[in-house]
């Protein structure tokens, strides 16, 4: 700062010198200088002079640059001070950005609800949107991780925002809600939002709803207390996808009340079951899979590629309470010998990505359900659930498996165009018990 005094005194500096692009030299503070004494800086620049009104090329003004850039708790005071020295609070850059939203955006401090009344209390437009249909709510929702995001969002609804504006994309505030907020507080906004009458049903251009996004996007424990655009997203879909905490099924629960569309699959054909099943761990799964099933989700639900919510779950879920899930989905009607677009049914999933202690018993319940332990996958592999074993599992129990397989009737000789089980056991499988498994394969058969 005292460099900054002593240029400022030198005679013939001009204090108002622009770059080729419009830049000035509070433009550059602004964007670069991230120290609590910005504050100083900038009233010693106002008292010098400076065109505090100016424009860059990009449209921008000084608040705007100050909101996009600066990360400190001051920005407050400094943006208190550049309001009272007449810069125009309204302005929006050539995006149609304005500083509110450039704040929702970018601005994680906890103060940001002071910066928000701030600019409300000097007439900032709410409403304002970019070209490409953002607001700040949509900003706020997408961005801000702290847990006082309730406060702000009430603010807004109170200043007057469009709570079921819709970017181009075809999102609104509880999509982006449902997609990014991790806290667990993420259920008293929703039922904010819902409150104030945002469409719980509104879809994405990708057919998303919230929650499609929130099933797939959120991580807290307590997911069960807060469960399109051409996509056919809706927020259920978006909750499954992305909410990883054990608290989904509230959620879930939350949405249904609002009367949120269970059956809402998106332009891929995904509905909630089948997004949940894919991407959600924990072991309450089965609480929230029988809370969908109760209130009449399609079990039988395929996607365009021929994924069922059975699929995913084999791919996915990794805990011990598969057996129990599996049973429920059967119990329900899916089908047991759904197979994709490239040939691959429940079988040959759960063989390539399950390799729990429990595997041999869920083999077992497979056969014991009539799942076909010869279908071969398409393609130029031709590949069984037996080849799929010996390439994935490196389990020292893979043998029991294979045994029980061959029992059933595997045909350990499938046709196939790539390497045979023993070939693959050789490459992939390195436990002590690899010759038995290599003996056990030549039998083809085991001894009576």
């Amino acid at each position: 700062m005292d460099v900054i005094q002593i240029l400022l005194n030198q005679e013939g500096i001009d204090v108002n010198c622009k770059d080729q692009e419009g830049w000035n030299a509070l433009f550059y503070l602004c964007r670069l200088y991230h120290q609590k004494n910005l504050v100083d800086i900038v009233r010693l620049l106002i008292q010098h002079g400076i065109d505090i009104t100016w424009k860059n090329q990009l449209r921008q003004n000084a608040l705007l640059i100050l909101c996009l850039h600066y990360k400190q708790e001051n920005l407050i005071d400094i943006a208190r001070l550049l309001i009272d020295n007449g810069i125009d609070i309204h302005w929006q850059d050539k995006d149609e950005w304005n500083a509110l939203m450039f704040l929702c955006t970018n601005y994680s401090g906890d103060n940001l609800i002071d910066l928000v009344r701030l600019l409300i209390g000097k007439g900032i437009d709410v409403n304002c949107r970019t070209q490409v249909g953002w607001n700040a709510l949509h900003c706020l929702s997408k961005n801000y991780q702290n847990n006082n995001l309730i406060g702000i969002v009430r603010l807004l609804i109170e200043a007057g925002i469009d709570i079921n504006s819709r970017n181009n994309d075809g999102w609104n505030a509880l999509h982006c809600l449902c997609k990014n907020y991790k806290n667990v507080n993420l259920i008293e906004i929703a039922r904010i939002l819902i409150r104030n009458e945002i469409d719980v049903n509104c879809r994405t251009q990708d057919g998303w709803n919230a929650l499609h996004i929130l099933c797939g996007s959120y991580a807290g424990k307590n997911l069960i207390d807060v469960v399109g655009s051409e996509d056919g997203w809706n927020a259920l879909h978006s909750l499954c996808k992305r909410y990883k905490n054990i608290n989904l099924i509230d959620v879930v629960r939350l949405l249904i009340k609002a009367r949120i569309d269970i059956n809402c699959v998106n332009h891929d054909g995904w509905n909630a079951l089948q997004i949940l099943c894919g991407n959600y761990e924990e072991e309450n799964l089965i609480n929230i899979v029988q809370l969908l099933i109760d209130n009449k989700i399609d079990v039988k639900c395929r996607t365009k590629d021929g994924w069922n919510a059975l699929h995913g779950l084999c791919k996915n879920y990794k805990n011990i309470n598969i057996i129990d899930l599996i049973r429920l989905l059967i119990k329900a009607g899916i089908d047991i010998n759904c197979r994709n677009q490239r040939g691959w049914n429940a079988l040959h999933i759960l063989c390539a990505n399950y390799a729990k202690a429990n595997l041999t018993d869920v083999v077992q319940f497979f056969i014991d359900n009539g799942i076909k332990i010869n279908g071969k996958i398409y393609g130029h592999s031709g590949w069984n659930a037996l080849h799929i074993l010996c390439r994935y599992n490196s389990s020292i129990k893979l043998i029991d498996t294979l045994r029980l397989l061959i029992r059933a009737g595997i045909d350990v000789n499938c046709q196939s165009k790539a390497p045979s089980p023993q070939f693959l056991i050789r490459q992939n499988y390195k436990q002590e018990n690899m010759e038995e498994i290599i003996a056990l394969l030549n039998k083809r058969s085991l001894p009576m």
